[in-house]
């Protein structure tokens, strides 16, 4: 049944029955003056109205519009307006020319628009170093070509995940945490695999580790 494309915003995805229907629609035909041309949409109301029903529950005889838990949601409507109803009826599209218009509201849209790029832009790139920083540092990143490939030629190792557990220690250590303590670590953990008595790193061997004073030149 045809109805005016000024009264479909009334009764759009609100899942109405015919009399609810017509105590929407009758008052607004009438206020548009627009009896004659929709008599054949409210007669057709007034006989849907009126027709009996099989159901248990009949929908004219509910208190509330619509199906009894059917929810229509937000995005389910957005897609009828702008995929359907503005499609079919460009008329009741709702127009923004006051926002549009006007330089000094324009600007300032422009400016927030601008503005959210910008936070947007920052929350990826915090996100990209804060995954960088999980990811383990290998030894060539953090000391350099030269000491790294002199560790390796010292320990026979052909790639960084190759070198003792210590050294890449060292490399991801965290900031407040010293070499010394790296040291200790790798002390207390190669005593125990071998079955041998630890003993304590000093602050001169801690330091010829910061130095690579071991390596040579």
């Amino acid at each position: 049944m045809f109805i005016p494309f000024e009264f479909v915003p009334l009764v759009l995805g609100k899942d109405l029955n015919a009399r609810q229907a017509f105590e929407i629609l009758v008052p607004a035909i009438e206020a548009a003056n627009l009896t004659l041309t929709c008599d054949p949409l409210v007669k057709f109301l007034m006989v849907a109205s009126t027709t009996p029903t099989t159901q248990v529950d009949p929908l004219l005889l509910r208190e509330q519009a619509g199906l009894a838990g059917h929810l229509i949601t937000t995005a389910v409507m957005k897609h009828r307006h702008e995929t359907m109803l503005y499609k079919q009826v460009p008329g009741v599209e709702p127009t923004n020319a006051a926002s549009t218009s006007d330089p000094a509201i324009r600007q300032i849209a422009d400016g927030l628009d601008h503005l959210v790029a910008g936070m947007r832009t920052e929350r990826e790139d915090r996100a990209v170093r804060l995954a960088a920083a999980d990811e383990p540092k290998s030894v060539h990143s953090v000391f350099g070509d030269r000491i790294a490939d002199r560790l390796l030629l010292l320990t026979e190792a052909m790639h960084d995940d190759d070198l003792p557990e210590c050294y890449l220690d060292l490399a991801n250590h965290p900031k407040k945490l010293s070499e010394r303590v790296v040291l200790q670590e790798a002390i207390d953990r190669t005593a125990v695999e071998l079955g041998t008595l630890r003993f304590a790193a000093t602050p001169s061997q801690a330091l010829v580790m910061r130095n690579w004073s071991f390596i040579g030149d």
